[in-house]
Parts: C-alpha cells; structure tokens; sequence
C-alpha cells in the first residue's frame, strides 16, 4: 500500500493572521479532497525561518512520508534561489511536494522542470510581500 501521508510546514509569518490551528485544517482539508492525509505539521521559528533550518533537519531525518505540503511557497523564498535547492533536495530524496497558495503539486524532477522558470521568478515577483512577511516575523 502507498504512504499517502504528508508532512506539512506551516507559515510562520502568517502566525498572527491566520492561526497554526487554521493553517492546519486549511492543509488537511486540501489534503482530504485528493484522498491523502497529514500525519505532522511544524513550524520554522523567528531564528530559522530564513534558512529553513527545521524543514531541512526534518528532510535529512527521512521520514516515512510521500511528501511535504507548505501553505506558500513564500516560506522558502526568503533568500535568494533558496526555494530550488531545497525543492531539489526534497524531489531527489522521492518527496513529493505541495505548496497550497499556488496550487502547485511537484511529484517528480519533471515536474520541477516544467515549472522551473515560474520557481526562478517567484522570489521577484514577490518580493514586496515577503518583506512585508518578514516584518509580521
């Protein structure tokens, strides 16, 4: 049988508006729809937001999911082409990946290569709202 768990990563930034409570049931309904299930959620904190250090330590530990679901892809575009390495780290260790806000569902490299220039421009174009983002931090 398929895992068809996800790990999700909430948006710390989003905190203040919209509760880690909603964030979740957000995600899980999402989830549900395409007959999938969340078995984890965490959250980066003030200090690793930026870097995504908790999201890559959980990466690094493997575990026994089909994938990691974000409620933005903002969450890992604080630095610069920081969103490619870690999608790339995600993609090659067999992780697929969803970030709700863009409706973007990455199951393979292919994937990533298909949308890899909307990936490249997406910290530019977004530039504004992540600095307001980092603000809300």
């Amino acid at each position: 049988m398929k895992n068809n768990k996800f790990l999700a990563f909430l948006d710390n930034a989003l905190l203040e508006i919209l509760s880690q409570k909603s964030q979740y049931e957000l995600l899980s309904n999402y989830l549900n729809k395409k007959k999938l299930s969340l078995s984890f959620y965490s959250v980066e904190t003030e200090k690793t937001y930026i870097k995504s250090n908790n999201l890559i330590k959980k990466i690094n530990e493997n575990p026994k999911a089909q994938g990691f679901i974000f409620f933005s892809l903002l969450q890992i575009s604080y630095l610069d082409n920081n969103n490619l390495f870690i999608i790339n780290k995600i993609l090659d260790k067999g992780y697929e990946i969803i970030f709700f806000r863009e409706n973007l569902h990455l199951k393979k490299n292919k994937d990533l290569k298909k949308n890899l220039k909307k990936i490249k421009l997406f910290r530019n174009n977004n530039i504004e709202l992540i600095k307001k983002l980092e603000s809300l931090i």
